[in-house]
């Protein structure tokens, strides 16, 4: 029996694409039918026949502001920053650490 329990997918939109056809069947094929499956994504569709492939039982989809005219909040504050390869993991840490909320 298979130790896994959750398949995670990251841009799925670009994963169910047929492009990916082939390698995501051969994958999924190997994998337990019990498992949890996540699928993320910016543009991720409802289309049935795609999740269909990955073998989901009552899926649930979820969507921030999935009504909205705008595909980000207009309240959003976004911020970028620079940051050495050396120094990203004490930044994040940090980062998490002054926003516990």
């Amino acid at each position: 029996m298979s130790p896994m329990k959750v398949l995670v997918l990251d841009e799925a939109d670009c994963i169910l694409d047929s492009r990916f056809k082939w390698e995501l069947n051969a994958i999924i094929s190997q994998l337990p039918m019990r498992r949890q499956t996540l699928l993320f994504s910016a543009t991720q569709t409802k289309s049935v026949q795609d999740l269909a492939r990955l073998s989901l039982k009552d899926p649930e989809y979820l969507s921030v502001h999935e009504e909205s005219v705008t595909t980000t909040p207009t309240l959003l504050k976004q911020i970028v920053m620079v940051v050495p390869l050396d120094q990203k993991l004490d930044m994040l840490w940090s980062f998490v650490k002054t926003h516990l909320q």
